[in-house]
């Protein structure tokens, strides 16, 4: 097996566990009724959209994936873009449609907008991706 073919099943490997988590973490939510500590910044205007606990996720895993894969920057990119507008896709079907799966969003209104996709999530994404292609270049010149 190719070293490409290795690090992109590493790659869709490490994303998968990321989505998995994301939705257990919504199950965890949901299953206890309390707010997502994660939506509050602790940056003042204007970092505030790159300062809650979301934002710092997305740089984190990016920094790690340019970091793991620093020759796979664009699809990674790419993927960062598909998933908030799949995510948007995804919290507007639960929120306006009778589609219900196993979840709170209709008994619990804090719920109601859990998923949406946010512009600012690649503006996170892109900083992760910077930070670990210079941290890959830098430790490994």
């Amino acid at each position: 097996m190719d070293t490409k073919k290795i690090n992109y099943t590493l790659m869709i490997l490490i994303l998968s566990v990321t989505v998995f988590a994301i939705f257990l973490y919504e199950r965890y939510l949901c299953f206890l009724n309390i707010r997502d500590a994660m939506t509050t910044p602790f940056l003042p205007e204007p970092f505030s959209n790159i300062s809650d606990g979301w934002a710092i996720s997305h740089i984190l895993l990016y920094t790690l994936l340019a970091f793991l894969f620093p020759s796979c920057l664009l699809p990674l990119f790419v993927i960062g873009v598909i998933w908030e507008i799949l995510e948007e896709i995804y919290g507007w079907v639960v929120r306006n449609t009778s589609f219900k799966h196993v979840s709170c969003h209709t008994e619990r209104s804090h719920m109601s907008s859990w998923w949406f996709g946010r512009w600012h999530d690649i503006i996170s994404n892109s900083i992760g991706l910077g930070l670990g292609y210079g941290l890959q270049a830098l430790l490994y010149k």
